[in-house]
């Protein structure tokens, strides 16, 4: 990677539905160790890309949104790596958020899909 590419993309989708804590701060233990040992490497210039679902980061869902078991989960993401003094923020250099798999009615959104409303 030294000579080609510029970073890694982490596509996080979904987890087993067993020891989803370990999981999670595996995957920050993870991005953590892997920033680390690229700026170690003299690579600083390359690039983590963090690819979550939509709802990483709510706490729970908002009114009128369908709650799912992955709520929350770049929230646990990111205390993990701020267990090690660092942030999901410092170890990534953009967040890129997967909404594909949804039905309108579990975004709050008209049976015909989501409209720019639905995200407000």
């Amino acid at each position: 990677m030294g000579q080609v590419g510029d970073g890694i993309d982490l596509d996080f989708e979904h987890l087993s539905d067993s020891d989803r804590d370990t999981q999670l701060k595996t995957m920050g233990t993870m991005i953590w160790k892997l920033r680390n040992a690229l700026d170690a490497a003299g690579l600083k210039d390359k690039e983590i890309i963090f690819t979550t679902r939509y709802n990483a980061y709510w706490d729970h869902a908002p009114t009128g949104f369908t709650g799912w078991n992955t709520d929350g989960e770049a929230l646990a993401i990111d205390a993990a790596i701020k267990s090690h003094g660092s942030s999901l923020g410092e170890a990534v250099a953009q967040v890129n958020l997967m909404f594909y798999d949804q039905k309108p009615a579990d975004i709050n959104a008209p049976a015909t899909g989501a409209t720019l409303d639905s995200y407000k």
